[in-house]
């Protein structure tokens, strides 16, 4: 729908923004294996494999910046301990490619 679009949209922006740097250009939305986030729903830790070096960040759905970081190319674990359960937008840049998908942390 157009509203979940826009809302897409915005969180897109608000990603790009928070956790690219200058020397960054977004070019395409990767929609492929070449980024695995499991398990999901998670509750300690969320296993992130990437083709190359990254950031990733997370997001409640209001949002707010929950989480962020630096992502090395292959297997990274990111303790989510802290996070309360619910519902985040898991965003990931590398090499001027992004993804987002929705993750769900269960206590």
């Amino acid at each position: 729908t157009n509203a979940n679009s826009s809302k897409n949209d915005i969180f897109l922006a608000k990603l790009i923004s928070s956790i690219s740097d200058t020397n960054t250009s977004i070019n395409s939305i990767v929609n492929n294996n070449s980024i695995q986030i499991y398990p999901n729903p998670a509750s300690s830790s969320l296993s992130i494999n990437l083709y190359k070096e990254g950031r990733y960040c997370l997001y409640n759905l209001m949002g707010q910046i929950m989480q962020q970081g630096s992502l090395k190319a292959g297997d990274n674990i990111i303790n989510i301990d802290a996070l309360p359960a619910g519902m985040y937008e898991c965003g990931i840049i590398a090499e001027g490619q992004q993804m987002v998908k929705k993750v769900v942390v269960m206590r």
